[in-house]
């Protein structure tokens, strides 16, 4: 996590080390090749939820809001580690910024990844289950507590779950 007065804090400069410009368009922060940064941790999604900067109800389309997907990467991230698992994992939030010039900027959260920390590490049997209960997870939600109207969303547009990938993505 940057090292920041939260007053101070620059929620661009936080994800992708630098401002966007007007130039930059939509940016967004993922994997691949047309994302602009890296994928950002709990703890700066976290921060950016407390200062302001992420509204914890902004959503992806019919996808989970960030409050949701923030607390469930928070799960997965403290998941205990066991003697037989073979390794630990980097829990990442997956999104986009909509500059500040943009009538409708600010910033998404569309999705959580895992991958091992360890080179030749695999990713452990339950981390890999979380992500298949993130894939629908209003189901997993119903199924903790009493379906809640006006919370709901869709399943995962995109769901991974393999030995060196856990990735749950809403378009």
């Amino acid at each position: 996590m940057t090292d920041t007065n939260d007053d101070e804090l620059n929620p661009q400069r936080l994800i992708f080390g630098r401002e966007i410009g007007e130039d930059d368009g939509m940016c967004s922060f993922s994997r691949g090749d047309h994302s602009l940064g890296d994928p950002i941790t709990v703890e700066d999604a976290d921060l950016l939820m407390r200062t302001g900067h992420l509204d914890p109800d902004e959503r992806q389309n019919d996808g989970p809001p960030a409050n949701v997907l923030v607390a469930r990467a928070g799960g997965v991230e403290r998941l205990p580690v066991s003697d037989e698992d073979a390794g630990r994992v980097s829990v990442r939030l997956t999104g986009y910024v909509v500059p500040d010039h943009r009538p409708d900027s600010g910033i998404v959260l569309t999705g959580i990844v895992a991958t091992p920390t360890d080179d030749g590490g695999v990713i452990p049997e339950r981390v890999k289950y979380e992500f298949e209960l993130l894939g629908d997870l209003q189901t997993a939600l119903d199924d903790e507590t009493e379906p809640q109207t006006g919370t709901l969303f869709d399943p995962a547009d995109e769901l991974t779950t393999d030995d060196t990938l856990c990735r749950v993505w809403w378009d």
